[in-house]
């Protein structure tokens, strides 16, 4: 089996972690909401489409997905859980979003921190402010 290489020695914990971001922000939405921000509720894909996802790249048994538009992180976190999962040596997760410290005030990339995915996400293309 192959091993994907991850921070710190987290092993199969890291999936793990990931959809427990997931599954939190599902259940409380994001843990903040920018001043005149896109609404959570219509910007999000819903949780039940976020696991029909995470089943059909895990079935698929992708290594790499480029997703446009990184908003709260719903999808994102879904993506990347699914990649996790596959077990690819190098999981490759690339976000394009360039709206996402002008609109989203940097919310669906701190999601993705959170669960210890910058260090695998490719992240060049969101603009941040200068």
């Amino acid at each position: 089996m192959n091993s994907i290489l991850q921070p710190g020695g987290v092993g199969d914990e890291w999936p793990d972690r990931v959809a427990a971001v997931r599954r939190e922000l599902s259940k409380h939405g994001p843990p903040r909401s920018p001043d005149g921000g896109p609404d959570f509720a219509t910007v999000t894909l819903p949780e039940s489409d976020c696991d029909q996802l995470l089943d059909l790249l895990v079935e698929e048994r992708v290594g790499t997905v480029v997703e446009i538009g990184l908003a709260y992180a719903s999808s994102a976190l879904a993506i990347d859980e699914a990649l996790l999962r596959t077990g690819s040596r190098n999981p490759r997760p690339v976000v394009i979003d360039p709206f996402q410290y002008t609109a989203y005030d940097g919310v669906g990339w701190e999601l993705l921190c959170s669960a210890s995915l910058d260090d695998i996400a490719d992240a060049a293309s969101l603009t941040r402010p200068d």
